[in-house]
């Protein structure tokens, strides 16, 4: 098995964070372990004797997995397993929730904590726990923006 990865360090994509804290009050980040969603399309004749190419999306930031996972049908029709996970850190993104891979911009956001290691750690869970689900051989990442960054 072959694993293609094309990481080259999170984008710095500036994060603009809207802080409207009353005084007294701040927010504070914490290591700890979560549940977070990954959408998965498989092949249309998918068979679990046989073994897939494996291709995890990374969306942009801002962005959420369901809007990254809309060309699905295009790798279904391909032969190949298509996963998108959702970045783990939620953000006000312009009257909606949007995530981000990392929280650049985020005034004192995680201080102590390297974000940026802790997505990448996710990411290859990620692709860990799809190795054990699916008959994989290859895996490949690719991604729009911050999450191809």
């Amino acid at each position: 098995m072959s694993l293609g990865l094309f990481l080259t360090g999170a984008a710095a994509a500036g994060v603009r964070a809207e802080r409207q804290a009353e005084a007294g009050q701040t927010t504070t980040y914490i290591d700890a372990s979560s549940l977070f969603p990954v959408r998965v399309q498989l092949p249309l004749d998918f068979d679990p004797s046989q073994r897939y190419r494996l291709i995890v999306g990374l969306h942009g930031h801002g962005g959420r997995a369901d809007e990254f996972f809309t060309p699905a049908p295009m790798f279904a029709e391909a032969g190949l397993i298509y996963a998108v996970p959702q970045a783990p850190y939620a953000l006000p993104m312009a009257g909606r929730i949007g995530y981000s891979w990392n929280l650049r911009g985020v005034e004192d956001a995680a201080e102590g904590l390297d974000e940026i290691d802790l997505s990448i750690d996710y990411v290859l869970r990620v692709i860990d726990k799809l190795l054990e689900r699916y008959p994989v051989d290859e895996v490949f990442l690719m991604g729009f923006s911050q999450g191809g960054g």
